[in-house]
């Protein structure tokens, strides 16, 4: 019996939300469910959703953690995972980024869960604890990734890696440029 009950919520558990749109300007829109829907500030953001921005678009989206991702003109975002207990701080978050500029700001998830957020591009995959950093992802998949202070001046840590090597960024205002993903990001 007990059974049951987890198949009948299992639908329900996958659709639940993971967070909202907190701010939209713009052209921008998200691939759901083989469907193209415009966003507006509320927007119901769900895993698995592809948000895109055209040359004026902005969003902003506030995870269930408080994390926060802003992408602006011409990205690409795709949720790929997102996992939070609000009780313990426990979870997860990733997320790909294909093309275009971000910025990432831990929430509760990154702060109890050292490397349990991974934001993934086409040359590097960035893993971070605790931290605000800004990313630009290049159409010919070029990354670089910068780490820069909390607004409470706090400063974390973020690891660019990929096949051929990682590097830690400690230092706030520390950038590091992946050109590929067969080439070592440099020290």
């Amino acid at each position: 019996m007990r059974w049951l009950w987890v198949l009948l919520l299992a639908p329900s558990i996958a659709l639940a939300g993971v967070g909202t749109v907190e701010h939209d300007e713009g052209r921008t829109w998200n691939e759901r469910s083989n469907k193209t829907e415009s966003i507006d500030v509320g927007y119901d953001v769900l895993m698995d959703d592809f948000f895109q921005t055209g040359e004026d678009g902005q969003i902003g989206i506030i995870f269930e953690d408080d994390t926060s991702v802003t992408v602006i003109e011409n990205s690409e975002l795709l949720i790929d995972d997102f996992v939070y207990d609000p009780a313990s701080g426990n979870g997860e978050l990733a997320f790909n980024v294909t093309v275009g500029s971000f910025r990432y700001v831990s929430g509760a998830v990154a702060a109890n869960n050292a490397g349990a957020v991974k934001i993934t591009t086409p040359s590097a995959t960035i893993t971070v604890r605790g931290t605000t950093l800004t990313g630009n992802v290049t159409p010919g998949g070029a990354t670089t990734v910068t780490l820069l202070r909390d607004s409470d001046g706090g400063l974390g840590m973020v690891n660019v890696a990929n096949k051929a090597g990682s590097i830690n960024l400690t230092r706030a205002f520390h950038t590091v440029t992946v050109a590929s993903p067969t080439i070592a990001p440099p020290m």
